[in-house]
């Protein structure tokens, strides 16, 4: 369990106040790089963020309210992504949400982290979070399972700065960690005089290993009943950004379809022509779809592509790893066709003299392979629609691995 370095000076804790500076101690860059943008407006983002368990989870007002009722509720929202980690760059997770007040027998989490992918999803857990335990508030960090920091309020460098804060009321929290294996990790709450540090783990020269097993976490707030009663969280958005560019970063590969090539042969029938998902042993993972393309034999063949998130198919697929990746890939056969569409998260026609734009993914977060709370895979599938019939064509999807 973490302890203070008895070799550092007391202000050592404190040594970059200001929220000007990053964990990394440089000045905090003024556009930071989004990762994942929560924000809940105008309708439930049920393809950004997951919500499982026994509780209720209940979205209005640009809110989700999650609340329990017993000793067996619980609840959890989480993002349906993970956020790639950059070595040597300050992360930054900044949460907003009410009801964090302390509720007699219910247990409150805020963080950046992750658990087992079996229900109810309590065990393994890894990454840090601020934690209402009905009694106290925490900052807490986990190593697949291994709780490596519990600091309560009153052991924070700047308790005394928020000891009658009210967490009923709209809050402001943010963390920021550097990790390279587990350098630093800060809690900061926003008051009226501002953001307070209020508390800072030095991690290096304390202990040994890592704090957490995985920088790349997905974001989650939770709420637990561990006794009679129950109890309500709200949460209201969140942003995960990483305090640099990450143009030099990450691993470059392709996937495609090989030869022989795949022969459809139905007018206005949708077929699979290649699909990718992550392995369920790469939960942490953050892969990402950067380009697509599809070939055809014939100047006569017209057909429109699509990437769809998980369409309904009239068979499964038969999907095998990809060796140095944490990506599984699976072809089509001709025979396997769309029986319901997905969400199309990009399209455009199909021809030999029609070049599919470079554009099509760039920016947009649902092209980052996602899976939910219990580990079920997203696929990601390149169809191709038919305007006529009798076409060959071979797929190729470009990705990168951070």
């Amino acid at each position: 369990m973490f302890k203070q370095n008895r070799y550092l000076p007391s202000s050592a804790t404190n040594m970059f106040p200001r929220a000007t500076f990053d964990a990394a101690g440089r000045i905090r860059v003024g556009e930071p790089t989004t990762l994942g943008d929560y924000k809940q407006t105008g309708f439930q983002r049920t393809l950004m963020l997951n919500n499982a368990g026994n509780g209720s989870a209940v979205w209005g007002a640009n809110k989700l309210s999650l609340s329990v009722a017993g000793a067996a509720q619980y609840q959890v929202m989480q993002s349906k992504r993970v956020h790639p980690y950059f070595s040597g760059k300050s992360q930054l997770i900044e949460i907003t949400s009410d009801h964090m007040q302390h509720e007699e027998n219910v247990l409150k989490r805020w963080g950046y982290y992750s658990s087992s992918v079996a229900a109810p999803y309590e065990d393994t857990l890894d990454g840090f979070w601020l934690e209402s335990d009905g009694d106290d508030y925490y900052l807490v960090a986990s190593r697949a399972g291994t709780e490596t920091v519990r600091v309560p309020s009153q052991g924070w460098d700047n308790w005394t700065d928020l000891n009658r804060y009210n967490w009923q009321f709209f809050s402001v929290i943010f963390f920021d960690f550097l990790w390279l294996g587990g350098a630093v990790l800060r809690l900061w709450v926003k008051t009226e005089a501002g953001f307070i540090l209020a508390h800072t783990v030095n991690w290096s020269g304390s202990e040994e290993d890592v704090f957490i097993l995985n920088p790349s976490q997905p974001l989650r707030v939770e709420i637990r009943g561990t006794g009679a009663g129950g109890g309500q969280l709200r949460y209201v958005c969140a942003q995960v950004a990483t305090e640099g560019q990450i143009g030099e970063s990450g691993q470059g590969f392709s996937v495609d379809t090989g030869t022989p090539e795949v022969v459809m042969s139905s007018v206005d029938t949708t077929y699979p022509l290649i699909a990718v998902r992550k392995k369920a042993a790469r939960l942490e993972a953050a892969d990402e779809i950067i380009g697509v393309n599809v070939g055809v034999g014939s100047a006569n063949d017209r057909a429109v592509w699509s990437v769809q998130i998980n369409p309904t198919l009239s068979a499964p697929l038969t999907y095998a790893d990809i060796t140095n990746f944490s990506i599984q890939k699976a072809n089509g056969n001709g025979t396997i066709t769309v029986t319901a569409p997905g969400t199309v998260i990009a399209s455009g026609p199909v021809a030999t003299n029609v070049p599919i734009p470079g554009d099509a993914f760039k920016s947009n977060f649902l092209t980052r392979l996602s899976q939910g709370i219990d580990g079920s895979m997203d696929e990601y599938v390149l169809c191709m629609g038919l305007q006529t019939s009798g076409i060959s064509s071979t797929g190729y999807i470009s990705m990168k691995e951070y």
